[in-house]
């Protein structure tokens, strides 16, 4: 048979490639058959002692206590109780200055907005409740009070809402929110936001309706120990639910005032906007809380937050995104011992420039998307 040159040689390449396929297939099998029969082999790995590290160092936690927070209160000087218009306090600017902000609490208290004020020494909210005229402050049932108004602690105040209050409503239809620019210690109660048209909680219903909500601002003290809050925040600023925050950067420059601090331990939050939120704070504490069932976030600390402690608590069924995050610089804290599950986005999320965080000992599961999420931010143990 005479073939043409090129098939001839087309022919004799693909026989030789085969056989080449047919030798490096069948060469594993001489390998595994040569160890079977060998008496002896030898298997090397990279050392691990590189990779050994010690446990990492956790903060004493053991200080954080309800009897600690009692022994903050200095109840030696009564404090003044007063009703003042909104305008020109610094502490409300961020609510009746500007872009027709003021509408909000016009239209809510049928006049020119008002709030009650705590001042130059300590009040708790039984005494405030005797100071305050009825149509705006009142005892509906016994230890149960509604607040028609904000409320403002002042630089020099100290309010104390403990135990005698079985729960503290404010009322979302008076336009009612707590203000601290002093020091606010709320202990053993209840704390919601009430729709009174229900009357019932001022459960969640649209990112743009004003629901009740707390802020601490610069130089300010917050405790918040065994206590319940529950239907606070909408989208607007500072008035997220729970928030700690620097005042705006022109303010904090002309009033010098140092960054917030506090704790949060044995608490529940719920139906929050955000459940936590702070900004520009220093060596908060959130301990042995529950975040359940809040709108945006579970823990969200935010700009340039340092040195805080998030450990032992548990966030669950956040709806719109993350258990906990911490955002844009948020540097030198511990995310410890906490439990995040159930939570639309992640369980835990570092994020933007945060460095120098631990996140240990935590149980993070059953999330929609991400167990931990880790971005834009390095020298982060986990």
């Amino acid at each position: 048979m005479n073939l043409h040159p090129h098939l001839r040689h087309s022919l004799l390449a693909s026989a030789l490639l085969l056989a080449s396929g047919l030798a490096t297939a069948a060469e594993p099998q001489v390998i595994a058959k040569e160890l079977q029969q060998a008496k002896t082999y030898t298997v090397a790995s990279a050392p691990i002692e590189p990779l050994q590290m010690d446990p990492p160092k956790l903060p004493d936690l053991t200080g954080f206590t309800a009897e600690a927070v009692q022994k903050k209160i200095d109840r030696r000087h009564k404090g003044k109780v007063s009703l003042r218009r909104m305008f020109q306090e610094d502490t409300l600017k961020e609510f009746v200055g500007g872009d027709n902000k003021a509408a909000e609490w016009v239209q809510r208290q049928h006049g020119i907005p008002q709030a009650i004020f705590v001042d130059d020494g300590h009040v708790d909210l039984t005494e405030l409740s005797k100071k305050v005229p009825k149509q705006y402050f009142s005892e509906v049932e016994p230890g149960v009070y509604l607040a028609r108004l904000p409320i403002v602690v002042g630089q020099k105040g100290i309010l104390e809402i403990d135990g005698k209050v079985k729960q503290l409503r404010l009322s979302q239809e008076g336009g009612a929110f707590l203000v601290n620019d002093g020091k606010l210690f709320v202990t053993d109660t209840q704390v919601t936001g009430w729709r009174e048209k229900d009357n019932g909680p001022a459960t969640f219903r649209s990112p743009k309706e004003f629901r009740p909500f707390l802020l601490s601002w610069g130089g300010t003290e917050t405790y918040i120990v065994n206590t319940k809050m529950a239907s606070f925040g909408y989208a607007k600023s500072k008035s997220y639910g729970v928030s700690i925050s620097q005042y705006t950067p022109n303010m904090a420059k002309r009033m010098g005032r140092p960054e917030p601090t506090g704790w949060i331990i044995g608490s529940e939050f719920s139906d929050m906007w955000y459940g936590f939120y702070c900004y520009e704070t220093q060596d908060f504490v959130i301990k042995d809380s529950t975040y359940r069932d809040n709108i945006v976030y579970g823990i969200d600390p935010h700009d340039r937050s340092h040195r805080l402690i998030i450990a032992g608590n548990t966030v669950y069924g956040t709806k719109k995104k993350h258990g906990i995050i911490v955002s844009r610089e948020v540097n030198d804290s511990w995310i410890i011992n906490n439990k995040s599950y159930d939570n639309k986005l992640s369980g835990v999320v570092i994020d933007r420039n945060s460095v120098n965080n631990l996140v240990a000992y935590n149980e993070i599961y059953r999330n929609h998307t991400d167990g931990i999420t880790l971005y834009e931010s390095g020298d982060n143990l986990i």
